[in-house]
């Protein structure tokens, strides 16, 4: 005799929620491993994998809602966020970004 909410309905939902966070889990995994190639890893690694997943999904969600109303190409833009985040990414590893609150170091010359 089936358990009261365990019908076919609650299994099947509780597979995808299983299936959505395995797959969630893979895809941090191989944004941690892209980011040690910036040589991050440990706390500044999951601070990269925020950044990168905030940066992404922002972009989609503008994009899914047609938040670019404005006639320019949202790939020209979507080349440049890769861009920002690429040498954002490069600089924190190269120390040049700091902790938020600390002294940022004086621009090159």
């Amino acid at each position: 005799m089936p358990r009261a909410g365990l019908g076919p309905d609650a299994v099947v939902a509780a597979a995808a929620e299983l299936a959505d966070a395995q797959a969630a889990e893979r895809v941090v995994g191989v944004v941690v491993a892209v980011l040690r190639g910036y040589g991050l890893a440990g706390d500044e690694a999951i601070h990269g994998t925020r950044i990168v997943r905030a940066a992404l999904h922002g972009f989609a969600a503008l994009e899914a809602g047609e938040g670019f109303g404005i006639d320019l190409s949202p790939d020209e833009t979507f080349a440049r966020l890769v861009t920002v985040l690429d040498r954002g990414l490069a600089a924190g590893h190269a120390g040049e970004l700091g902790a938020p609150g600390e002294a940022r170091p004086a621009p090159r010359a």
